[in-house]
This record gives structure tokens, sequence and C-alpha cells, in this order.
């Protein structure tokens, strides 16, 4: 069995399926003809610099309301509507990690912004995310992936050994670095796949 002692997950599309859907129904609140491609193309902008922290949220959402054509003070709506990207957390994944608490120590590992921590805290609050030791956002630590000092942010704070650690990341991109320096990775595709990949692991 590989000593395993701390898994490390990231949130969206892992925890929190992302629901572009409903963030663009609410977008059509305001215009209902603005597309998938049109508003990812204006919330791509600035969203490197965002989820870092290098520009709060009303100035950043006043700039997608202006690539959108909006005025300015639909900033408000957008990054409400934005709070529906992680709506409801993977039931299966949740209650799998949940009874692991104990065994290894959960922490997350997210790109983000304070709309996603809204949510995060709302989750805190009702009990859904208790699994979880400490949340690692990007917009907070002011680092985000696949930069290699965000996953040895999480190393060093917490005294972990890289190759004791399993990195959980629906992209590629974000596995790289966690390699790199000695973690096991591994793609999230699914549960079932995550399930199956993360017990070879520790059965090593």
């Amino acid at each position: 069995m590989a000593n395993i002692e701390a898994l490390i997950t990231d949130i969206g599309n892992v925890i929190y399926p992302e629901r572009w859907d409903l963030v663009l129904e609410k977008v059509g609140d305001i215009n209902n003809k603005i597309t998938f491609e049109q508003f990812l193309d204006a919330y791509s902008k600035e969203w490197e610099q965002y989820r870092v922290d290098k520009i709060n949220s009303d100035e950043y959402w006043k700039n997608v309301a202006k690539e959108l054509g909006f005025e300015e003070s639909a900033g408000k709506k957008l990054s409400v509507a934005f709070t529906n990207i992680w709506h409801d957390s993977d039931e299966d994944l949740c209650n799998f990690l949940l009874n692991l608490n104990g065994k290894f120590k959960i922490y997350a590992l997210s790109n983000s912004c304070p709309e996603n921590e809204d949510r995060i805290k709302e989750d805190i609050i009702n009990g859904k995310l208790r699994f979880i030791n400490r949340f690692y956002l990007s917009h907070k630590e002011q680092i985000a992936k696949p930069d290699e000092a965000a996953y040895r942010n999480v190393l060093n704070t917490n005294n972990f050994d890289a190759e004791k650690c399993i990195y959980v990341d629906d992209k590629e991109r974000n596995l790289i670095p966690a390699r790199k320096i000695g973690m096991h990775a591994v793609l999230y595709k699914n549960f079932e796949y995550f399930k199956e990949q993360f017990e070879g692991i520790i059965e090593l």
C-alpha cells in the first residue's frame, strides 16, 4: 500500500460540476441573445488577473459587462449569475470523500474568484464540504495553477511530502506540475474513474 497522507483536489468539475447553462440562463435575464461563446470570451479577457486578485470584483464584472455591450451597472447582475457556475456538489464523490475523512487529510486547491468562494461558504455552513480540512483558493493565495508554487504552497504549509499526496484535477495541464514535484496525479473524468484510480494508488 502506498503511504498516502493527503488527498488534494480541484473543485470546479470535480467537487462541483460546472453549470454554464445556469450562468447563461441568468445572463439571459439581462439579454437573452448572448451566446455561451460571447460570454466566455468576455469572461476570459481578464480572468487570469481576477483569479489571483489583481483586479477587484466590481471592476472585473463592469469590464465583462462592457465587453458584452451592457451598461456597467449590469456587472453586479453578472456577478450574481456567475455564482451558479458551482451549483450542486457531486453527491457520490462527496460521500466517498466524507468516508475517507480521518484516514487521509483532504484539501482543496482551486483557481477561483469571490463568487466561487460564496458558494463554498454556503456549503461549509450546511455541512456539505465538512470533509475538506482547508481550501487553497487562487484569489486568496494570489497564485494560480498550473504555477508550481501553488502546489508547493499546500505542501509547505502542511509539511507534506509530495510523494505522500494525491492530486486530483479535471485538466491535464494542471496535473503536469503535480507530477513534476513528485505527487501522485489523477485526471478526474467521472466518479467511477476517480475511485478506480484512487484505489489503484493506495494499493500500490
